[in-house]
Order: structure tokens, then C-alpha cells, then sequence
């Protein structure tokens, strides 16, 4: 349950560690006028594209990679969930290296606004140390370029943490493995 803040900023709750924030990110919708579908977007990538073996996802407090990687998991249990983060933020690469959640002495502090966590919250962990295959890391410098190659290209304004897949995406880098 959400704590109300009294700024006027008005309530503040921690996402990643909420369920219905992990479920709700499994079934995030594309934009009416990009699909004529309402198949959520993780649903629909991997059951109309069957081809498709790998996912690549950004990992801030691990709400969106732990539900993007339980629906994908569930729909086809052979595909590949890469989670993106930021290099100065690698709390789940190191997580994921030990075995244990890690907490970073501090938020990171990067271009992403999402990234803004120390760590993954305890139910994140769970869920992305079984269903992640791997997480690699990202500099800034290549999601402001991600960032201008959207909007260049793709003719989209792409938020900071949400693109940070992209660099990885396009230099098709991402391993099989873990950490």
C-alpha cells in the first residue's frame, strides 16, 4: 500500500516492489495508432513472432524486466531475456555474477531517471536471477545516441531508461550467458 507523501508532489510508492507493477509491465499495450491489436506488447512479440529468440529489456528497479521476462518465459520457454542497465548502475550484473542481490552504495547517477535505484527490490531479484539470461551494461554516451537515432529515425521521442535496449539491440551484442 502506497504511503501518501504530504509534499505537493502527492504519493510516492517503490514500483518494482509492488506485484501488480510486475504483472501490469507483462502487459503493457503498443500505442493505438501503431497496432491495431490490444495483445499486450510482451504477449504479442512472442506469439506473433515466433522467430524472435531473444528479448532485450532495461533493468531499473526490475519491475519491467521481471514481467517482460515471466510472460516471455511462460509463451516460449526457449527465448533469451537480456536485461540493459546502465554502466554506472550495474547492481544487477553483480547481482547476478554473486548470486545475491547487491545493493550499490548509492542510486547511480546517469542520464536514465528509471535507473535511479541501488538495487533490485527483493521480489525483483527473485524473479529476474531465474528468468534473466544474462544483463549487460550500457554507457550514457550510447543511450544519447540511441536516443537521437529514435527520434532521427523512428520518428519517436524516446525516454532515457526506456531506449537504453536500443544500442544493444541494434550492435545485435548481447550474450547467451549470464553476467
Amino acid at each position: 500500500m502506497a504511503r501518501l507523501n504530504p509534499s505537493p508532489a502527492g504519493s510516492l510508492h517503490p514500483p518494482a516492489s509492488l506485484t501488480i507493477t510486475i504483472g501490469g509491465s507483462s502487459t503493457c499495450h503498443w500505442p493505438a495508432e501503431t497496432s491495431r491489436s490490444t495483445t499486450p506488447r510482451s504477449w504479442a512479440a512472442v506469439t506473433d513472432h515466433p522467430e524472435i529468440e531473444t528479448l532485450v529489456v532495461p533493468v531499473g528497479g526490475g519491475g519491467l524486466a521481471a514481467g517482460t521476462a515471466t510472460i516471455a518465459k511462460h509463451l516460449h520457454p526457449g527465448i533469451k531475456v537480456i536485461g540493459v542497465e546502465p554502466q554506472e548502475g550495474a547492481d544487477t550484473l553483480l547481482s547476478l555474477r554473486c548470486g545475491q542481490r547487491i545493493a550499490l552504495p548509492e542510486a547511480p547517477a546517469t542520464i536514465g531517471d528509471g535507473f535511479g535505484h541501488s538495487s533490485l527490490s527483493p521480489l525483483t531479484w527473485a524473479v529476474s536471477f531465474r528468468l534473466l539470461d544474462a544483463v549487460v551494461i550500457v554507457a550514457d554516451r550510447r543511450v544519447t545516441t540511441a536516443m537521437a537515432f529514435a527520434f532521427r529515425h523512428l520518428k519517436v521521442v524516446a525516454e532515457s531508461s526506456g531506449v537504453c535496449a536500443l544500442p544493444r539491440s541494434l550492435a545485435a551484442s548481447c550474450p547467451t550467458n549470464r553476467g
